[in-house]
């Protein structure tokens, strides 16, 4: 017996799909993210891996490498007893043509000079320079050490020039004589010549200006004398005094007649008066009886 074939059921009768869930559940977020990671994770592992295979060669060649290290020197600081050079001066300004003034080149000072944008810049000053004084050099004058100077025997060959107030002194009278040129406050000795004889110690003023006043020794002879400053750092003034004789001395100043001369003849004319006289008395007495008899 020969089976019949099925019948295929009539589309009415197949089974429909069965309509999806209302509960059906969504897919965890965690699942998705953790698929997006994934290939961001595999980049990691193959940048680590390339990091540890070259590691070891920049390691070694940054072994190898010298490293240069500059460390400055410090600055030498100059000590007390050997002082700084000193500061090396400014060069001299340019010449310049002269302008419309009518001055030739080069007639401005160095120091007068403007400044001008052409104008050097003044020299810098060296590191730990200070401001030491430059040495005087050989022609400045030496400081001077006060010493008082002994009683000289002659006067000495040169010397400034002093002044004298009078032109003649009587001894006795007070003189006054000025010299200059001394340090101020310098302390100068005053000796009268011809015979060595000391007028006083004095002070120069701030100017270093000496104004000695002094009597004239009684026993200075007349004449021609040389008064004479030395100071006590050796600087020398002189003056020529004049002196004259005083009336005791047996000559006038007016007439110049020894006052003895003036003496006797005025004895001599009060003699010569007073014989006149007599005899004329005498002549009238012996004129006289003749003229009574």
């Amino acid at each position: 017996m020969t089976p019949f074939p099925p019948v295929p059921a009539p589309p009415s009768a197949q089974p429909l799909p069965a309509p999806p869930s209302p509960h059906r559940e969504a897919p965890h977020p965690m699942s998705t993210r953790s698929a997006r990671s994934r290939p961001l994770a595999a980049l990691a592992v193959l940048l680590g891996a390339g990091a540890l295979l070259l590691g070891g060669p920049v390691a070694a060649h940054a072994e190898e490498r010298d490293v240069l290290v500059v460390v400055p020197a410090p600055t030498p600081s100059p000590t007390p007893s050997q002082p700084a050079p000193p500061p090396a001066p400014p060069a001299p300004p340019a010449q310049t043509p002269g302008g419309g003034s009518g001055d030739a080149p080069g007639d401005t000072p160095p120091g007068d000079a403007p400044a001008g944008p052409g104008a050097p810049a003044p020299a810098p000053r060296p590191a730990g320079a200070t401001n030491t004084p430059a040495d005087p050099g050989p022609d400045a004058p030496a400081e001077c050490t006060p010493t008082e100077p002994p009683l000289p025997a002659a006067p000495a060959t040169s010397g400034e020039e002093a002044t004298l107030q009078d032109g003649v002194y009587l001894p006795g009278e007070r003189a006054t004589a000025t010299a200059e040129g001394f340090e101020p406050g310098e302390q100068v000795q005053v000796v009268l010549f011809s015979d060595p004889q000391l007028v006083g110690t004095f002070s120069a003023d701030d100017e270093g200006t000496v104004r000695a006043q002094f009597p004239v020794p009684d026993d200075t002879r007349a004449g021609t004398h040389t008064l004479q400053f030395t100071g006590w750092c050796d600087r020398i003034a002189q003056a020529s005094m004049l002196v004259g004789a005083p009336d005791s001395a047996g000559e006038d100043d007016a007439f110049g007649v020894p006052t003895w001369a003036w003496w006797a003849g005025g004895i001599l004319l009060t003699g010569v008066v007073l014989y006149g006289a007599y005899s004329a008395i005498t002549a009238m007495r012996a004129v006289t009886p003749e003229a009574t008899a």
